[in-house]
């Protein structure tokens, strides 16, 4: 990471400059603010985020049922990563690290954000505010769920333009569970109709056409293919052999999903900008647990697990002429690693502020390994560190030690900690001195 540091007063106080002039600009009006300049020529940055998309589910990750000819392409000409993870095995506390580049518990956001009240905390420094301080414009389009409130808006955390939803509706008549509709365009309501994930891909394209002359970062984080299982007719019938039912509308809802990517890509090809525009997708948790839809092959658990099936997702990453193209990579990265990367790759200026995460963007090409000695997680009761090819879970309330070699037993089928005390022993101190410093906001540096 860069040693470059302001201090976090400026830095909230540029961020809030930023937010304002967002919030008094319609969707696609004006330049970005910030530092950039007509010959800024510095890459693009695409982030496209499933909901509950498992390992198992993608055509390029194993899939022999759904049909993503457009995610397999974006492989064939990218890097899929193969040990990445996510730093949490449910939605809200994902998004918060992916735009944070800090754990969950560190950010203030250990479980999904309440419907009614609280955010991601205010205090804290978005991705999204460091690249439009870098002169970046910021858009986001898609499912926000990180706080309804209007002080917790995307609009007030360093997206200059956006157009969101709080959290999954229906993907035909934009209804919560209660009834209710609640989408936004920037500061104001809208009641567009359609199919959701075309909407979202819409407005992506907007963006990407309307600032394709100055460097941008957008966050598309899409519904699919969270619950409601919902899916077009037309998506239904890739799939005549398949009796109709959940698991079909499943994996029409995976070609959906895989339809919008490669629309987004056709634009970023149609725009001559490939070659200059990293676009990076991601899970932001493993598949749900029922039987009938969502595939964590070839991995145990579920979203809201530690299992790998919960905690280990698919991961592309494109950028022609850049990112090698057909490479497989088994480095260890997570969801923490894409602000640090982001930002370096912008060459913006970090908060002051502990990051979790760590600059990946040398392994993205293909010039080194893994930054990490080890990756961590902790959710709820249990604490989890990975260390090469070993896997440890540690439960609080019980402390039964769990000890797996993932070369060997991607199930997780059989724990090893008696019959490997030395790895334990190795292994204990280094989860015990991450749990111990959790819950501060800059903690001492641990190995990571």
């Amino acid at each position: 990471m860069s040693d470059k540091r302001i201090s976090r007063r400026e830095f909230l106080s540029t961020s809030a400059t930023v937010t304002l002039a967002g919030l008094a600009a319609p969707l696609l009006a004006g330049s970005p603010p910030g530092n950039a300049s007509p010959a800024d020529t510095r890459p693009n940055i695409i982030c496209i985020l499933a909901d509950d998309l498992g390992y198992g589910d993608l055509a390029c990750y194993g899939s022999p049922h759904t049909i993503t000819p457009h995610l397999d392409q974006m492989a064939a000409e990218g890097t899929r990563l193969t040990d990445f993870y996510v730093n949490a095995p449910i939605c809200g506390p994902t998004r918060a690290g992916i735009l944070t580049g800090r754990q969950h518990y560190r950010c203030g956001v250990p479980s999904n954000v309440p419907k009614d009240h609280g955010g991601l905390p205010l205090a804290e420094v978005t991705i999204a505010q460091v690249l439009s301080e870098a002169g970046y414009a910021a858009g986001l389009t898609g499912k926000w769920h990180l706080g309804r409130p209007e002080e917790y808006w995307p609009i007030n955390r360093g997206f200059q333009e956006a157009w969101w939803v709080d959290r999954g509706v229906n993907y035909f008549t934009h209804l919560y569970k209660d009834g209710k509709k609640w989408l936004w365009r920037n500061g104001q309501r809208i009641n567009p109709e359609g199919y959701w994930p075309h909407l979202v891909t819409r407005e992506a394209q907007k963006f990407i056409r309307h600032h394709k002359e100055r460097p941008f970062f957008l966050y598309v984080p899409y519904h699919l293919p969270h619950t409601p299982i919902q899916a077009l007719k037309k998506h239904l019938a890739l799939y005549p052999d398949v009796p109709a039912g959940q698991t079909k509308t499943y994996y029409a809802m995976i070609s959906s999903l895989d339809e919008q990517v490669g629309d987004i890509l056709g634009t970023v090809r149609e725009l001559g900008l490939a070659g200059n525009t990293l676009v990076f997708f991601l899970s932001d948790n493993g598949a749900h647990r029922s039987e009938k839809f969502g595939d964590n092959s070839p991995f145990s658990g579920h979203k809201g697990t530690t299992d790998e099936g919960g905690l280990r997702i698919p991961a592309i990453a494109w950028w022609p002429g850049t990112v090698p193209a057909g490479h497989e990579s088994a480095e260890l990265a997570c969801s923490l690693d894409l602000f640090p990367t982001f930002a370096a790759m912008a060459g913006a200026e970090l908060p002051k502020v502990w990051l979790d995460g760590l600059n990946i963007l040398p392994l993205l090409k293909g010039e080194t390994g893994s930054p990490h000695e080890a990756l961590y997680w902790a959710w709820q009761e249990e604490r989890v560190i990975r260390q090469g090819k070993w896997k440890l879970v540690r439960n609080t309330k019980t402390s039964e030690l769990r000890l797996y070699d993932l070369e060997a037993d991607l199930a997780e089928a059989t724990n090893l900690a008696d019959q490997h005390p030395e790895i334990v022993e190795k292994l204990v101190p280094l989860l015990a001195d991450f749990s111990k410093h959790l819950l501060e906001k800059n903690p001492p540096p641990y190995q990571r």
